[in-house]
């Protein structure tokens, strides 16, 4: 089942084409292994990496992959990145005020998908298109695995369909699906997922 929940987030991260990994503090505070995951994740997709201010130290900040800081604490370089990101994958963060600022305006292009122990920060303050609930150190294990299943049977990109208007998807780590999706029906939901957002990001 932890490669099943894993699918639709791989789908998605491999149809985008300017993806950014947005992590907070859920990934500090679910220990050393979670951060060494999350460390090999990026490395793997290549995929460029934020830290929250209670993220920091999540990833090395000497890696050539680390953006900075993002939000109101952050720099001018990386919230461009952001505004600019075709999919956004927030890792124990929390969209937070001090992160987002004009919630309407921030990563209005992206797709998202949501990592977070906590149900209720899901859609709290920024509406996400798929969200994975679960201890950081094991979506991020299934993640992986799924990602290196998809490399080593060939999988490289997603074939992108029409957007889909469906609402997210919720899981609980490890894997329990709680929207009465079965899992033999999962894999033919997943070109919902694989097409980036067409909405224009807008300054200020």
């Amino acid at each position: 089942m932890a490669r099943i929940a894993a699918r639709c987030p791989a789908a998605l991260m491999a149809a985008a084409e300017r993806p950014i990994f947005y992590t907070g503090g859920g990934v500090v505070n679910s220990g050393p292994k979670a951060a060494e995951l999350l460390t090999a994740l990026v490395r793997k997709t290549g995929f460029p990496c934020t830290n929250t201010l209670m993220g920091l130290g999540a990833f090395p900040a000497s890696d050539p992959l680390f953006l900075g800081m993002l939000g109101m604490h952050g720099s001018y370089a990386t919230n461009t990145a952001i505004c600019s990101a075709d999919l956004l994958i927030a890792i124990g963060a929390r969209f937070d005020d001090r992160v987002t600022g004009r919630v309407k305006d921030f990563a209005s292009r992206a797709r998202k998908i949501h990592f977070d122990v906590d149900p209720s920060e899901v859609n709290k303050n920024v509406a996400v298109d798929l969200a994975l609930v679960g201890d950081a150190r094991e979506t991020l294990q299934s993640l992986l695995t799924e990602l290196k299943h998809r490399a080593k049977s060939g999988v490289a990109r997603a074939t992108p369909a029409p957007t889909s208007p469906n609402p997210p998807i919720f899981f609980r780590s490890p894997c329990k699906i709680t929207t009465g999706i079965s899992s033999s029906s999962l894999s033919t939901m997943l070109p919902q997922f694989t097409t980036p957002s067409s909405r224009s990001c807008r300054s200020g």
